[in-house]
């Protein structure tokens, strides 16, 4: 009987102490140090993100602008009316219309892009698809600059960045 009392006794105590489970997990330390490097991994990639984000916001406003130009430039030939672009630099949009008419395309930039004010308010495309005026636009895209040239006659334009 003393056998017995002795081998119910040691099995709590088998129970208590498992050197297995004492072994197995992670410690603080080990968890802090994954974390942090978890953290600056996440950090060195968000940085890299933002010039890329700058620069997709560029080239979606370059392609949208000439975009928006092609339509007003088809609209007057096809429509055979007169439509007027005009620009507004310091309420940062620009909208384009029918002359005496209703509101084709009206844009604001997007956020980090603005117009420099200049002497080229507007421009008229006709029913043939010719401006009445030739002139250069500025726009700034953070550090770099968008160059939009319109030459007289034939309605073309150029945008350089």
């Amino acid at each position: 009987m003393e056998g017995r009392l002795l081998s119910t006794v040691k099995e709590p105590s088998r129970l208590w102490i498992n050197p297995r489970a004492a072994q197995s997990g992670y410690t603080m330390l080990e968890m802090l140090i994954v974390l942090s490097i978890s953290i600056t991994l996440l950090f060195i990639s968000s940085l890299s993100i933002l010039p890329f984000y700058e620069h997709l916001t560029k080239k979606n406003f370059i392609s949208l602008f000439k975009a928006d130009l092609y339509y007003l430039q088809s609209y007057a030939i096809n429509k055979k009316e007169r439509v007027e672009l005009r620009f507004y630099p310091y309420e940062a949009k620009y909208s384009g219309k029918v002359m005496g008419g209703e509101n084709l395309v009206v844009r604001s930039l997007p956020d980090g892009i603005s117009q420099r004010p200049s002497s080229l308010n507007s421009i008229t495309f006709y029913p043939n698809g010719n401006t009445d005026r030739f002139g250069i636009i500025y726009f700034k895209a953070g550090e770099d600059e968008i160059k939009v040239s319109f030459q007289i006659g034939q309605g073309r334009f150029h945008v350089q960045e």
